[in-house]
């Protein structure tokens, strides 16, 4: 049954329009019939380890053209957050790659540099480069006082042959040494969906959440009050949502992105 009411789509990346370097089938075509049908299609994603402008060149190499404020991922969330509680000016010490550290930079918060233990906050993402040294260096500085930020829980990167570990695991280990939990900035919190749709006009009675995960795109963008359609080309199955309680419940599953156009235009 098509779903007349939406006028706004926002996208999970990872998982849904891509998985690592390829491509999912008919997203590109997909994503140009919902925009020639009059559908703003935005971007969001949990992933920190890139900024803003590096997901608008990454898309636009696949064949889909983005403006800068249809895209918002958790680092650009995280680093709003610090802007809107009034956060700033602070020095941050960043677990991550280097698009988070450039979204925290764009608001004027000051990343230490490597080897220094005292910070205002220790925001932890995804980083490749994670290890012991990265570990006792966050802890020393939660130790001394700094607070705790997560970009994200996610367990688990979807790439071309599988899954692998993501930004939560970091997470994990700090939380683990220093004993306290952290703020989590982006889904399952609605927080970041909420944002893109401000940044475009949108509003969530008339906006879809598209996501491959049941506990972080689905869960937030009921919780944002959004639509939510469930795809099954990342992490979660089909059994998965027949099983999930009513917060995780997705309104619709579709086997990819390329089905979106038959259910909204």
């Amino acid at each position: 049954m098509k779903v007349s009411s939406i006028r706004t789509v926002l996208l999970d990346m990872d998982g849904v329009i891509y998985l690592g370097k390829r491509v999912v089938p008919g997203a590109v075509a997909a994503i140009a019939r919902l925009r020639e049908n009059g559908l703003r299609v935005c971007f969001c994603s949990n992933n920190s380890s890139k900024s803003r402008t590096d997901y608008q060149e990454k898309l636009r190499s696949l064949g889909i053209p983005s403006e800068i404020e249809e895209i918002v991922n958790s680092a650009r969330a995280t680093a709003l957050y610090l802007e809107e509680t009034g956060k700033l000016p602070c020095r941050v010490l960043v677990v991550g790659g280097a698009g988070l550290g450039e979204e925290l930079s764009s608001v004027g918060a000051e990343v230490v540099v490597d080897g220094v233990t005292e910070a205002d906050f220790v925001i932890v993402g995804f980083d490749r480069q994670f290890n012991y040294e990265t570990l006792t260096r966050a802890f020393k500085a939660l130790e001394k006082g700094a607070g705790f930020i997560a970009t994200n829980r996610d367990a688990t990167l979807p790439l071309e042959d599988g899954q692998y570990p993501g930004g939560g695991t970091m997470v994990a280990a700090i939380e683990t040494a220093i004993g306290r939990p952290p703020i989590v900035i982006g889904k399952p919190s609605p927080y970041s969906l909420l944002k893109l749709l401000e940044q475009v006009g949108g509003s969530p009675e008339t906006a879809m959440m598209v996501g491959d995960r049941l506990e972080t795109d689905i869960l937030a963008g009921k919780q944002g009050g959004l639509q939510t359609t469930l795809v099954l080309t990342g992490v979660s199955t089909r059994e998965e949502a027949d099983e999930a309680p009513d917060c995780m419940t997705p309104d619709h599953v579709l086997d990819s992105v390329a089905n979106l156009p038959d259910l909204l235009v």
